[in-house]
């Protein structure tokens, strides 16, 4: 990943950097990381998120998430 994630405040806002790089969001939990994109057209803000494998595995290798730890966190999740 080029850029080191920042810690999001509950509740902040935070300005979009329109035009520039994706904003990556990592869960903390898990580090699943979604690639997250916002364009204006017609006036209009649209956002799509989509998985970012390389800065999964990225985040999970720097936190040392492995399987097991991803199956005890969704099973703390699913009770």
């Amino acid at each position: 990943m080029d850029k080191q994630p920042i810690q999001i405040i509950d509740g902040t806002w935070y300005a979009v950097n329109h035009g520039g790089p994706p904003f990556i969001e990592e869960c903390c939990d898990c580090g699943l990381s979604h690639r997250q994109e916002w364009k204006i057209e017609n006036g209009r803000l649209y956002f799509r998120y989509t998985v970012d494998k390389r800065a999964t595995n990225s985040a999970r290798k720097r936190d040392g998430i492995t399987k097991e730890v991803r199956a005890m966190i969704k099973k703390r999740k699913d009770t």
